[in-house]
């Protein structure tokens, strides 16, 4: 039974390394009300997901999953059944499940399992004497940049694979989709969500080297992206400043070229401040614009976003103004 912001997750974690076959069911046990649950079987490596199945429950109906065959899973790779509250709305969200795993040769099922002796531990034994493989716990409805393995793309396959030749086809087929681009990948293609996957600045090629990034041997490659780390750190007359910030003389104008698959789906947010010295009796516009501004000084004056004619004018849209507001120091002459 999930609550409003938090899923319930039943989670496998395996003893052995190899392919598994994977079935099992999901149903509300408490129809007579609400709006039913969500659900989703995953695989978990790290911080990886790779979704299997998804869907919401019928009513009263049995909701079968699987079966999901050649799934390889490593020593401690992880299962994942998760119900969640349909839009945040667990009135009666009471869920009967059965999750089945088999190797080959071996079974594991939660009932069986589990139910004899739930109280028994959390994480729970397995019927076979392995400790620690059942474990019940919650998550964030919405849980943050996790990466999940769009399921049909390349990647997703190649994971199931198992013979060597084919892995090495679907891996080549992965690397002429990082460098072709998107312009050959079909509109309704996984591949289109997993290229942008794999190269946002979030994603599991670029995270580590972004973090790496402020370093001295980094800070000596040049690159036509980004700022001169060289300009941070410098008063135009000289003063010491913070060696993190970027001081200029008023006109200036600042390029910053960034990727754009860097980019995609990214804020720019900047802070900008008199000095408090040299700019006490200063007074400042900052814009942050997508193409060199027109003039590079003058009072920039606020306009509307939208046309409106003589006599439109009115609370409501005079917040479609977009203003570009001119920064003072208080109790200044210049304010």
């Amino acid at each position: 039974h999930p609550a409003p912001k938090v899923a319930v997750v039943v989670a496998w974690q395996s003893p052995i390394s190899g392919p598994l076959k994977i079935t099992g069911s999901v149903q509300d046990a408490h129809p007579e009300c609400g709006n039913g649950v969500t659900w989703s079987v995953e695989v978990r490596r790290g911080p990886a997901r790779e979704a299997l199945a998804s869907g919401v429950s019928q009513g009263a109906t049995l909701i079968p999953f699987g079966p999901f065959e050649n799934i390889r899973v490593a020593r401690g790779d992880v299962i994942a059944l998760v119900i969640g509250p349909r839009d945040g709305n667990h009135v009666c969200d009471l869920t009967a499940l059965e999750f089945v795993l088999h190797d080959g040769q071996h079974e594991w099922s939660l009932a069986r399992d589990v139910s004899p002796n739930i109280l028994a531990g959390n994480p729970h034994a397995d019927s076979l004497g392995n400790p620690a493989v059942w474990h019940f716990c919650g998550e964030p409805v919405t849980v943050e940049n996790a990466p999940g393995i769009p399921a049909g793309s390349l990647l997703a396959t190649w994971r199931r694979m198992a013979d060597a030749t084919e892995r090495q086809r679907l891996a080549e087929q992965i690397r002429q989709l990082l460098e072709r681009g998107l312009a050959t990948v079909a509109a309704e293609s996984p591949n289109r969500e997993l290229y942008r996957q794999l190269l946002s600045y979030r994603g599991p090629l670029l995270a580590a080297a972004l973090r790496s990034s402020r370093t001295p041997e980094a800070d000596n490659v040049p690159s036509s992206y980004g700022v001169d780390p060289a300009l941070f750190g410098k008063h135009p007359h000289g003063e010491p400043v913070d060696s993190l910030d970027l001081c200029v003389q008023a006109p200036a104008v600042i390029e910053v070229r960034l990727p754009a698959a860097l980019a995609e789906g990214a804020e720019l947010v900047a802070t900008g401040k008199l000095h408090p010295a040299s700019g006490a009796e200063g007074s400042v516009q900052i814009q942050l614009l997508t193409q060199p501004p027109g003039a590079p000084s003058g009072i920039v004056m606020s306009k509307p976003e939208t046309s409106l004619a003589p006599g439109q004018w009115s609370d409501n849209n005079l917040r479609t103004i977009h203003s570009t507001p001119i920064i003072v120091h208080d109790g200044s002459r210049a304010r």
